[in-house]
């Protein structure tokens, strides 16, 4: 992947029950000496807990998703608002604060991931939704 003098790597995100391998190859002024392969599979996300949003479109880790595509989810029980963040990083800003469960990004750039989170406002407080992210990677079709 790359060639570096320190010992550490960050990876940033991994999609979930995915199957990894790699390795550490040495080089000094000998030549290479070639590591032992490593494997490790990223775990399954938890369902989701009483009261978070869920079920978002698109689906998490999407690909091939329209630039113009509406964000929207499944409110979880008790929720009288959702706060809506969405963005390029896994920092998301706040967008805003809404009672529909669908909200309109606007158009997104071609090949670029994007990440959101919807938290759930409740009576007795707020409840932090899960990260989800997607690709937008299609045009949409133009109009008839």
């Amino acid at each position: 992947m790359c060639n570096q003098t320190t010992t550490t790597f960050m990876l940033g995100y991994l999609p979930h029950t995915t199957k990894f391998y790699w390795r550490i190859d040495e080089i000094n002024d000998w030549g290479t000496t070639t590591g032992q392969t490593w494997k490790f599979t990223t775990v399954m996300l938890p369902p989701p807990l009483p009261g978070q949003a869920s079920n978002p479109i698109p689906a998490d880790d999407a690909t091939d998703v329209s630039i113009d595509q509406d964000l929207s989810w499944t409110p979880g029980l008790g929720a009288i608002s959702h706060d809506v963040y969405f963005g390029t990083s896994m920092i998301l800003p706040f967008i805003k604060n809404q009672t529909a469960a669908t909200f309109d990004p606007g158009r997104m750039e071609i090949g670029k991931k994007y990440y959101w989170r919807i938290n759930e406002r409740t009576t007795s407080g707020t409840i932090d939704g899960p990260l989800w992210s997607f690709t937008a990677s299609t045009i949409p079709p133009p109009p008839p």
